[in-house]
C-alpha cells in the first residue's frame, strides 16, 4: 500500500510540475546540470557545464544552470558569474521547470543515504541525461531490472508514476564503450537504444580551473616527477598496508624529488585511511577535490581497484597496481566484475616489500603502451581525443 501511495504521489507531483512548466515556458535551450548528490562541482557534469556556459551563443543556448545542495558551491560559482541555484528554493523550482534538459552524473533518486544530483522530482517532461562517473571493475550494489517484455502501456504507467519520470528506459545514458552499455543493462536495466555513444567530458580540456585547483597545479612545479595515489574504498583495512607506511618508499620519494599526491575516496565509510606525512614531497587532497583535472599532469598513478586506473589508461599514463589485500578483497570484500589481471597493463604488486622496486622501475622508464596495453585501453575507451563539442552534438543527436 505504501508503494502504491508513493506512486500516486509521484503521479500528482509530475502532473503539477508539467502544468508549472507550461506556465513558466519550458524549453530545451535551457540546460540544468548537477553532480555528486548535489554536493560537488566536479566530474563529467562540471566539464560539460563549463563548456556549455562559455559557448551559449554559439550553441544557441539561453541558460546553463548548475543545481547544488551546497551553499559553499553556490557562493563559489556565483563569483565566477555562473548561473547557479540552491536546491529547495523557489529559484531552484523555477529553473528545474524551465529547463528542457536535465543532466546528472551520479544519483537520480533520493533513497537511503544518498540524495539526487539535482531535484529530480522536478524533472517531469524534461529530457534526462545520465553522464555517469565511470564504470570500474569492482562489483556494485544493484540488480538487473530489465523489462524486455514490458508492454508500451505498462512502460507509460511506470514512467508517469516515477519521481520526476526517472526510471529505466526514460533517460539517456552516456556510454564511453560497449562495455558501458552492457554494464548499464545489468545495473540499471537500461535499454541500449537509450545509450549515448560518446566520450567522457572530463577527458576534454578543462575550460576554467578553480582557485584551489590552480594552487595545486602550481605546486607541481619544481619536482622531477608526480605520483598520484588513489585508493578505492574498503569495508575493512584489516590486511591493508599504506604505501607511505613503508619507510624505504618515503625515502625514495624524497631522495628523487618526487611529489606524492593522495586523495581518499569520497565513499570511504571508514573516513580517511591516510596518515598525512609532513613535508614538501607530500600533498593530501580532501575527498571533494575534482581529481580529473590532474590526470594530464601526472607521471604515474598508484591505485588498487579504483576506476581511476581507467582514466590513467585514457591519458596513457604509467600505472602501478598496488593490492596488498588482494585475496581479502576478492573473498571477503566487494570482488570484481571481471578478471583483474586481464585488464592490468603491468603485473600487480601484492607484497608491500615489492612495492619500492616496482615504483623505481616504472618511474625510471619512459611511457610506452604496447599492443596489449592499447587493446585494454580500447576496451574501456572507444573514442580518442574527443572534444566537448563532439560530445554535446552526440547528446543532442540522441535526445532530439
Amino acid at each position: 500500500m505504501k508503494r502504491v501511495m508513493k506512486r500516486l504521489h509521484n503521479l500528482v507531483k509530475n502532473f503539477f510540475v508539467g502544468l508549472a512548466s507550461i506556465f513558466i515556458g519550458k524549453n530545451e535551450r535551457t540546460v540544468l546540470i548537477g553532480a555528486w548528490m548535489g554536493d560537488k562541482f566536479a566530474d563529467n557534469s562540471r566539464f560539460l557545464f563549463q563548456y556549455l556556459d562559455n559557448r551559449k551563443n554559439e550553441l544557441n543556448i539561453e541558460h546553463v544552470v548548475w543545481a547544488t545542495r551546497s551553499k559553499q558551491v553556490l557562493d563559489l560559482l556565483e563569483t565566477y558569474g555562473y548561473e547557479c541555484v540552491l536546491i529547495g528554493t523557489s529559484k531552484s523550482f523555477y529553473w528545474h521547470c524551465k529547463s528542457g534538459i536535465h543532466v546528472i552524473c551520479n544519483v537520480y533518486g533520493d533513497e537511503g543515504k544518498y540524495t539526487a544530483d539535482i531535484d529530480t522530482s522536478l524533472s517531469a517532461f524534461s529530457k534526462k541525461v545520465q553522464l555517469w562517473h565511470g564504470n570500474g571493475i569492482k562489483c556494485v550494489e544493484g540488480t538487473n531490472r530489465m523489462r524486455t517484455h514490458e508492454r508500451k502501456f505498462h512502460k507509460i504507467i511506470r514512467c508517469a508514476t516515477a519521481s520526476g519520470g526517472w526510471t529505466s528506459g526514460n533517460y539517456y545514458l552516456l556510454c564511453k564503450s560497449d562495455l558501458d552499455a552492457e554494464f548499464f543493462e545489468i545495473k540499471f536495466g537500461a535499454n541500449k537504444t537509450y545509450c549515448i555513444d560518446a566520450a567522457y567530458p572530463r577527458t576534454c580540456r578543462c575550460e576554467q580551473y578553480l582557485p584551489e585547483e590552480e594552487t595545486v597545479l602550481n605546486r607541481l612545479n619544481g619536482f622531477d616527477g608526480v605520483i598520484l595515489y588513489l585508493p578505492t574504498f574498503r569495508e575493512s583495512y584489516e590486511e591493508f598496508v599504506h604505501p607511505l607506511d613503508i619507510e624505504e618508499v618515503r625515502a625514495y620519494i624524497e631522495r628523487s624529488n618526487y611529489l606524492w599526491i593522495e586523495k581518499p575516496h569520497s565513499a570511504d565509510e571508514n573516513g580517511s585511511s591516510v596518515e598525512k606525512h609532513e613535508g614538501r614531497n607530500y600533498l593530501l587532497l580532501h575527498s571533494e577535490f575534482d581529481i580529473n583535472i590532474l590526470f594530464p599532469y601526472i607521471d604515474l598513478l598508484v591505485t588498487d581497484y579504483s576506476s581511476a586506473m581507467l582514466d590513467a589508461l585514457y591519458f596513457r599514463k604509467k600505472i602501478l597496481y598496488y593490492v596488498p589485500d588482494y585475496d581479502y578483497y576478492v573473498s571477503k570484500d566487494r570482488g570484481f566484475l571481471m578478471d583483474y589481471d586481464s585488464i592490468c597493463i603491468t603485473k600487480k604488486v601484492e607484497k608491500p616489500v615489492d612495492l619500492l622496486e616496482r615504483l623505481k622501475t616504472l618511474m625510471s622508464s619512459t611511457v610506452e603502451y604496447n599492443e596489449n596495453a592499447e587493446r585494454i585501453r580500447k576496451l574501456f575507451w572507444k573514442y580518442d581525443n574527443w572534444t566537448c563539442q563532439e560530445i554535446w552534438k552526440a547528446i543532442l543527436n540522441k535526445i532530439q
